[in-house]
């Protein structure tokens, strides 16, 4: 990548690393990292692509930052203590409703 310029930066989900370096790999062979990464995707992606917007529409609702949005639909976590330290971020707290609203969003999809 020497000499390359940035053109942008944008937090992307997993599914959407899984989309780019799935194009890459057509065009030409990855690199070390990318091939660890694409590994990597190939192996922890659970959504889908329209499950990811959908799931990243459900959460909206709960005002959380991109940033936690994405890590929660990469993990999907299994019970409140998990989420919590996901939202450790977000500098505010959650009462127990809100953390129980948000597990069942993650419960609909994890389950799918």
């Amino acid at each position: 990548m020497i000499g390359k310029e940035t053109q942008g930066s944008r937090l992307a989900s997993i599914y959407d690393v899984k989309e780019i370096l799935e194009e890459k790999k057509k065009s030409s062979e990855l690199g070390y990292e990318q091939k660890m990464a694409y590994e990597y995707v190939i192996k922890f992606a659970k959504l889908d692509k329209a499950e990811t917007k959908k799931m990243m529409k459900d959460l909206e609702q709960f005002d959380l930052k991109e940033r936690t949005v994405m890590k929660i639909m990469e993990v999907l976590p299994v019970d409140p203590n998990q989420l919590k330290l996901m939202l450790v971020d977000e500098k505010k707290n959650f009462d127990d409703e809100t953390i129980k609203k948000i597990m069942a969003v993650v419960d609909a999809y994890r389950g799918k």
